[in-house]
This record gives structure tokens, C-alpha cells and sequence, in this order.
């Protein structure tokens, strides 16, 4: 059934689940919207219509499909991808990063952490850079930009060491593969920010490079044949 709630951040939010009267929008509900890296295998994951369970499909580097029913409270899982055996998943509404720990397949939570500090309500893209050090978060609505999160290699947990404002509606953001760069999708300003890394402090710097492109909502890099 439908219900209320407070995120972690002290955020309220309502979820419903599909197919009820009054469904909100996808932009109303509880979401989770994103996850981190790792090269050997996937996690996979969705919720049943009741949203009582989640279908989990662990991917081995061998190619087996392992799946099994765990219960779980969040309404919907996207695509998790995993770092130092941690994956982690931003939650849109209550503006929260969780954090969990990989072991046999299975996920434990170890730590929840406040991306969206001003309860926006539209935390939206997840990434972590190449060198596996620093997370980073991307809020809307209000006080629109980036949270900037320290990673503990030993235990996964997170440590926020900044924040970078950007324009308006941070939809998407991508790091370069040489981890030098980020650049970032922002919709409602009809530009693509770029700015430069600093690989020590994770802290980012605007290079007044803006690429002009109307509504930019998701940024990706191609390969080019030449160099493969």
C-alpha cells in the first residue's frame, strides 16, 4: 500500500506502489537512483508489483545467473555496479547515499550518508571516480551541484569533503577515463559544464568551458574505432 515517511536526512516523502489510483510521477517517488564500480561482475536487481521483495541476479565472471528473493524496503533497484567489494545507491528523495557491503552474493547495508543537505527531494546521478577514491552525487531543484564523498578503502564508508554548485538541474555528469575531468548534464541551463578534478581532494574546479546543447540530460563517451 501507499504510505509516508521521513528519509534519513529529515526529508518526508510519500511512496505508492504501481498501479494505484493517484500513482505519482516518477519524479514523486521513493527512488533509488543509481550505483558505483567494479570490474569482475553485476548486481542486479527489481521489486515484485507488491514491492515487498527485490529479484536479485548476481552475475559471476564466469557468466552463471544466481537469483534469489531478498526483502527489502526500498520500492525499486537500478543497475549496481560495485568498488573495493562496496557497492552504493542514491536514493532521490531522501537525498541519501547507502552504502553496502559485497560478500557471497549478497548486499549488507553499513552506512547511510546525507547527499542532498537543503531536502531538494531530487538527488539524481551517482558516480565514482576511476581511481576508485571519491563518490559523487548530483542534486536538483535546490542548491543544485554535486556532493563530493571521500571512500575508505578498507571498509567502503564515505566521508563527504565537499560540495561543488553547478547550474541548473544536474540530470547527468560522467568522469573522463583518465579521471582529469567531469562533465556535467545540466538540463534547465542548456549546457554540459566541464571541470577539472583534482585527484588528491576529489575537489572540483569550473574551467569556463561550457558545451551549449538545449535540455542535455545524459552524457556518455564512445569509443573511437581508430584507436581500438
Amino acid at each position: 500500500g501507499s504510505g509516508h515517511g521521513r528519509g534519513r536526512s529529515g526529508c518526508r516523502y510519500r511512496t505508492l506502489q504501481r498501479g494505484q489510483p493517484g500513482r505519482p510521477s516518477a519524479g514523486e517517488r521513493q527512488m533509488p537512483m543509481g550505483a558505483g564500480r567494479r570490474a569482475c561482475s553485476a548486481f542486479f536487481g527489481q521489486t515484485d508489483l507488491k514491492g515487498k521483495k527485490n529479484k536479485r541476479a548476481c552475475i559471476s565472471p564466469s557468466g552463471e545467473n544466481h537469483e534469489k528473493w531478498r526483502i527489502h524496503r526500498w520500492t525499486l533497484y537500478l543497475p549496481c555496479i560495485f568498488v573495493y567489494n562496496y557497492a552504493y545507491l542514491i536514493n532521490e528523495l531522501s537525498g541519501t547515499v547507502i552504502a553496502f557491503k559485497y560478500k557471497d552474493g549478497d548486499l549488507k547495508e553499513i552506512q547511510t550518508i546525507v547527499a542532498d543537505t537543503v531536502c531538494a527531494k531530487g538527488s539524481g546521478d551517482i558516480h565514482i571516480s576511476p581511481d576508485g577514491k571519491f563518490l559523487y552525487a548530483s542534486n536538483r531543484l535546490k542548491a543544485d551541484g554535486i556532493a563530493i564523498f571521500s571512500i575508505q578503502p578498507d571498509n567502503g564508508i564515505l566521508t563527504k569533503v565537499g560540495y561543488q554548485l553547478t547550474g541548473i538541474h544536474p540530470r547527468n555528469f560522467i568522469i573522463t577515463p583518465n579521471g582529469k575531468y567531469m562533465l556535467v548534464a545540466c538540463r534547465d541551463s542548456n549546457v554540459i559544464q566541464i571541470y577539472e578534478r583534482d585527484a588528491d581532494t576529489g575537489l572540483l574546479t569550473d574551467i569556463h568551458g561550457d558545451i551549449k546543447v538545449d535540455k542535455p540530460v545524459c552524457v556518455k563517451f564512445i569509443p573511437n574505432p581508430k584507436q581500438s
